[in-house]
């Protein structure tokens, strides 16, 4: 294998039997599901085992690595890593200034031996592969396949990858165009959904004149030039 792989799973996935089948398998990150826990213990833990940050007056982040034993194979117990986030807060988002810190907890099963830093961020780098797959799945309309046969999907979901490449790669040229766009684009990248409303769904006029085909658009057409820009860009 060329490359190792990093199994990254929500909290919803945070079980004993999920940790023991993929333990020894390979590297991962899991969300953990705090249940019961006790914030207050866990700040506690944090002052002792992390490393403390204030990225404001009146917040402080606590990052750091801890450990405990689980039975992941045949009745033997071993120490996992945890790596945590835990932040507490002295004034809210409103403003309102708090008597008691508001704690949150972020914590993680990993079997990696990166900084913590590191582990949280390529658990943050799952969210951005989410928004790819909802993209596939709801702006593309291939939420379910249509065939009961694997090698027919299989295909389908081939020729869906390339328009949704095609799309993501429109999208990333049209935010070069700022200047020509009718709109203020703040979003990067743009959703598929947004791309395929604005220029794949734009008005126009397939016509034949003079033995030539042509596309006519509205003369108030306000996606028109960005549209010749990334037509004539694709020519050259």
């Amino acid at each position: 294998m060329e490359h190792e792989i990093l199994l990254r799973l929500d909290s919803g996935n945070d079980a004993q039997e999920n940790i023991k089948i993929i333990h020894n398998q390979c590297n991962y990150i899991i969300k953990r599901s705090l249940r019961k826990e006790n914030l207050e213990d866990w700040l506690e833990i944090a002052k002792i085992y992390g490393k403390e940050s204030q990225p404001r007056e009146e917040k402080t982040v606590y990052t750091g690595q801890c450990y405990r034993f689980m039975e992941v194979k045949n009745g033997i117990s071993e120490p996992l890593g945890i790596i945590f986030e835990v932040t507490a807060r002295a004034i809210k988002s409103t403003g309102e200034i708090l008597l008691i810190p508001e704690i949150s907890v972020d914590s993680y099963w990993t079997n990696l031996k990166e900084w913590p830093e590191t582990v949280i961020e390529l658990y943050h780098d799952h969210g951005t592969s989410e928004q790819f797959h909802s993209e596939l799945k709801s702006d593309m309309g291939v939420e379910r396949l249509p065939s009961g046969k694997f090698a027919t999907n299989a295909t389908i979901l081939q020729t869906v990858m390339v328009a949704f490449n095609v799309l993501i790669k429109i999208g990333q040229n049209l935010l070069s165009y700022a200047g020509d766009l009718p709109i203020k684009l703040t979003m990067k990248p743009r959703r598929l959904r947004k791309v395929i409303q604005d220029i794949i769904y734009m008005a126009c006029k397939y016509v034949k004149t003079g033995n030539r085909f042509k596309l006519k658009m509205g003369a108030n057409c306000p996606w028109f030039n960005p549209f010749k820009r990334l037509y004539l860009s694709y020519l050259n």
